[in-house]
């Protein structure tokens, strides 16, 4: 029993010496700190809407096509690395949305509200995205955030994509805010209890070591299933004209139109359209161009009840990449846009803004480097 428990002993000393010299080295070579699921990486849990942006955290979001710099700022949202001064800053431009409003897969400096900055000299440019929320949570992040910073003149930009219908009535076992619709009412439900797992990513963001097995397993499986996503289709765009995705996404776009009109403020619907629709598309594109379209419609039968002014990017995606100025615009085994896409989609908001603020078109002085390839140039760097 004595040599056993010697035996053990050793082997777990030997495993905590090799686990401290590991984190010793990592520490050494200044490592930093990797995430495959941003939001187990970047976020928290919250009451608001089930979850937020962890503040001033830095990391780097790696997936099988990309590994880039993610920086938040103290409110937790996308940190801008360009801001106007702020004595030339006339009016505010606020950027609402999902994972394409935060900006998934692209580096600091990359992201389109970024841009806008660079391309709006006198505007101040500041991003609320949210990955993995839907108009219902945007309009939450709305009132938290934005409402009160409002003033006549501004402009509030929501970027909507497909899957937002579907997220803002799923309930994911009360961790997340959610809309349904009770006797023709639209009503909203707030998280109940908050998701578990904190204790997981407080311990990667401490430990180098722990961060780094984790993120190599989590980098495995990402690139296992990076194909098998890549053919999903997009359920979200399969829904009748009168379901309960339809008639609660309409009610909140009204809502940003109306809190908008209150404050005399711009607001402005930015629709981001399909890998299918725009002819990137790597898994099964006619059924998946049919739910494109049919989403598109539903959305534009939405704004139009509202009278909501839209961005449509298709026209200015689609002749950005027949002209070869780009070789694509998303990622190719991923539906998000890469550095060309928010290129792109910066030049387009800026030059419809362009009617209130001033507009400086893109140099290659005031703009980020874009990428050329279909991969970004981030992907062997650490």
């Amino acid at each position: 029993m004595r040599r056993s428990i010697f035996r053990l002993g050793s082997i777990l000393l030997a495993l905590t010496i090799a686990c401290a010299i590991g984190e010793a080295a990592l520490r050494l070579v200044g490592y930093n700190r990797s995430y495959v699921n941003p939001i187990a990486g970047f976020h928290e849990a919250d009451y608001l809407v089930g979850w937020k942006g962890r503040p001033n955290v830095v990391g780097r979001f790696s997936r099988p096509e990309f590994n880039v710099l993610v920086a938040h700022n103290v409110l937790g949202f996308r940190r801008h690395e360009y801001q106007n001064p702020p004595e030339k800053c006339r009016h505010k431009v606020f950027v609402l949305g999902d994972s394409f409003a935060w900006g998934w897969g692209v580096d600091q400096g990359q992201v389109f509200s970024d841009r806008l900055n660079r391309l709006l000299p006198d505007c101040d440019v500041r991003n609320f995205g949210l990955d993995g929320t839907g108009t219902v949570q945007q309009f939450a992040i709305f009132g938290a955030y934005v409402r009160e910073q409002l003033s006549p003149g501004d402009t509030v930009v929501l970027a909507f994509f497909n899957n937002d219908f579907t997220d803002n009535i799923t309930d994911d076992g009360g961790t997340n805010l959610f809309a349904r619709l009770e006797n023709g009412r639209v009503v909203a439900v707030p998280p109940t209890h908050l998701a578990g797992g904190a204790w997981k990513n407080r311990l990667k963001e401490y430990s180098c070591l722990f961060n780094l097995l984790v993120y190599s397993y989590d980098r495995a499986v990402a690139t296992l299933h990076a194909k098998h996503r890549a053919s999903v289709l997009d359920g979200g765009a399969q829904l009748p004209d009168d379901s309960p995705a339809v008639v609660i996404t309409k009610d909140f776009l009204g809502r940003f139109q109306q809190a908008c009109e209150e404050k005399q403020a711009r607001f402005i619907l930015a629709y981001v359209p399909g890998q299918a629709e725009m002819g990137e598309s790597t898994g099964p594109a006619p059924e998946k161009l049919r739910c494109e379209a049919t989403a598109r419609r539903l959305l534009m039968s939405c704004v139009h009840a509202h009278h909501i002014e839209t961005i449509d990017f298709l026209p200015d995606f689609t002749a950005a990449r027949t002209s070869g100025r780009f070789e694509r615009l998303t990622f190719a085994q991923d539906q998000h846009w890469n550095a060309n896409g928010h290129a792109v989609a910066a030049e387009v908001i800026a030059r419809r803004l362009s009617d209130r603020y001033a507009y400086a078109p893109p140099t290659d002085a005031a703009s980020p480097p874009i990428e050329t390839g279909s991969k970004t140039d981030a992907v062997s760097r650490r």
